[in-house]
C-alpha cells in the first residue's frame, strides 16, 4: 500500500513537473511571436536554443532594441541569427555598444539594419576590438562616417586579426607610392581587397 501511495505521488510531482515546464515553453514561445515578430517555427527554434524560463530577461532586451529604434522585422532577424542576445544582460553587454555605434553616427533603422547583418557587433570586445579598430581605421579614413561607410561595405574590417592584414596591405601600397588619399578611397569602397594574404597582394601589385 505505502509503495502505491509513493508511486502515485511521484508520479503526479512528475506530471506537474512536466505540465509547468511545458506551460513555461508555451510563454517563451508566444512572447517571441507577439513581441518579437518571429514566425511559429522561428519561436520554436529560439526557444530551444535559449531554453529560458522566464520572459522577463528577453523582454528587457527586446525593449532596449525598441529604444534604439529597431522595429520588429530587424528585431525578428538579430533574435533568429543570435538567440542567445536574448540572454544578455541589456544594461551591461548590450546598451554600451549600441552608444558606440549612436555615437558615431548609425542611430535608428540604419543600425537596426547594421546589426541584422552583423549580429557579431554586438558580442565582441568594446574595448579591445570595436573602439580600437575604429581608431586604427579613422587614423586612414580622418571621419567617422568614412569608416561608418567601410564597416557597412564589410564589418570584418573591425575584426583586429583582419584589421593586421589589411593595415600591412596598405604599407604596401604606401611603399609604392600611391597617394594617401587613393588609398583611403579604395577602403572605403572596396575594404575586402585588402583582407587578404600579404604577400599574395604585394605580388599582384608589383
Amino acid at each position: 500500500m505505502e509503495y502505491r501511495v509513493s508511486s502515485i505521488t511521484s508520479l503526479y510531482s512528475t506530471s506537474s513537473s512536466l505540465s509547468s515546464s511545458s506551460s513555461e515553453s508555451s510563454s517563451i514561445v508566444s512572447f517571441l511571436i507577439k513581441s518579437c515578430g518571429l514566425s511559429q517555427n522561428e519561436a520554436l527554434f529560439v526557444s530551444n536554443q535559449i531554453k529560458s524560463q522566464t520572459t522577463s530577461q528577453p523582454d528587457s532586451v527586446v525593449e532596449l532594441f525598441e529604444n534604439y529604434g529597431f522595429t520588429k522585422p530587424y528585431i525578428s532577424k538579430i533574435i533568429t541569427k543570435q538567440p542567445s542576445f536574448l540572454l544578455y544582460d541589456p544594461f551591461k553587454t548590450l546598451k554600451p555598444k549600441l552608444d558606440f555605434f549612436n555615437s558615431k553616427g548609425l542611430h535608428g533603422i540604419e543600425l537596426a539594419d547594421f546589426i541584422s547583418k552583423n549580429p557579431t557587433a554586438l558580442m565582441v570586445s568594446l574595448k579591445s576590438q570595436l573602439i580600437l579598430s575604429f581608431d586604427i581605421l579613422k587614423n586612414i579614413l580622418h571621419t567617422d562616417t568614412d569608416v561608418i561607410t567601410a564597416l557597412k561595405a564589410s564589418y570584418r574590417v573591425l575584426n583586429v586579426n583582419v584589421l593586421e592584414k589589411m593595415m600591412a596591405n596598405l604599407e604596401v601600397l604606401r611603399y609604392e607610392g600611391v597617394p594617401p588619399f587613393t588609398i583611403a578611397k579604395f577602403l572605403i569602397k572596396e575594404p575586402r581587397v585588402f583582407m587578404g594574404n600579404a604577400e599574395k597582394f604585394k605580388n599582384i601589385v608589383e
